[in-house]
């Protein structure tokens, strides 16, 4: 049996998984999806595709929205919104980790699945699917997935950042004051690195967003290492400022419906915005895991 390949990005929101997503998306032979786990309601909002074209005529989605997202499709669409909630939810990571999970819902899960991506690499001939949806919960439930298989990516970025991002007014997403989102990060991120020191640095590589704007060429190196792919087309395309691809994205943030080239750039302008009062007081509750990452 031919298993899709997927790489799979997990970690917070506005910690750069669109960005990277895209970037390994211009490698060849590799399909930018975006958030997988957002796809069925893209559709049924009737969204726009990041290739430019609505959702439900986008080439790749099309097969898979009239197969599995349809309202007359068999119960294929309830089954995706219950297994988001029963299975991908961070919640359950604890039985993910400790096996504790109803086999027969996880066996459905896996065919479920299994099939969703089988049509993505049909419709598309790609040799490797990225799947940002970034929940800790779904990369768990992917690796346990004999069907598939996956390599996960966790994307960290400095929760002061994350913070000032969610406070930009221009996105799709919600804000987060200050007390939500040291809640969020450290949960998401905790969960993430004990999901790596559960299933190893073969399955799970920890990359940190300043690292990959920083210091781009080393840090793809490291991820091409990781993946076993050589990923010199996507550093020359990065060097020389080429429009990159934005694949298929049907959710995500503005930048995959940007069409200019995807400049990496610095972006520490929270050290001048934020108040110190929330500098201190993000640092004082994440404090373990920013000297883990070495944010500290």
């Amino acid at each position: 049996m031919n298993r899709p390949k997927v790489i799979y990005i997990m970690g917070c929101g506005r910690s750069g998984t669109t960005i990277l997503d895209i970037i390994l998306g211009n490698h060849s032979g590799f399909l930018s999806l975006g958030e997988l786990n957002n796809a069925m309601d893209a559709w049924n909002k009737k969204r726009t595709c990041s290739c430019g074209v609505p959702v439900r005529q986008c080439r790749i989605w099309k097969n898979v929205g009239n197969i599995f997202f349809r309202s007359d499709s068999g119960g294929e669409h309830y089954k995706i919104a219950k297994y988001q909630n029963d299975i991908e939810r961070q919640i359950f990571i604890i039985k993910h980790i400790l096996g504790f999970y109803d086999p027969s819902m996880i066996h459905e899960y896996h065919s479920y699945i299994y099939n969703i991506f089988r049509v993505l690499e049909e419709s598309s001939s790609a040799k490797a699917i990225i799947d940002s949806s970034k929940s800790v919960g779904r990369a768990l439930a992917l690796l346990r997935n004999a069907k598939i298989d996956v390599q996960i990516i966790h994307l960290v970025r400095d929760p002061r950042g994350v913070y000032f991002s969610f406070q930009k007014k221009n996105l799709i997403t919600s804000t987060k004051n200050i007390w939500s989102l040291v809640a969020y990060w450290n949960k998401v991120n905790f969960l993430a690195s004990l999901a790596r020191l559960r299933l190893g640095d073969k399955k799970v590589l920890q990359v940190r967003y300043e690292d990959l704007i920083s210091n781009t060429d080393k840090t793809i190196d490291k991820i091409a290492v990781f993946i076993k792919e050589d990923l010199s087309d996507v550093k020359i395309k990065l060097r020389d400022e080429v429009v990159m691809e934005r694949g298929h994205l049907a959710s995500g943030n503005r930048l995959r419906i940007q069409k200019i080239p995807l400049k990496l750039q610095p972006d520490f302008e929270w050290m001048k915005r934020l108040k110190l009062h929330e500098q201190i007081i993000i640092t004082t509750h994440c404090l373990p895991l920013m000297i883990a990452y070495k944010y500290i």
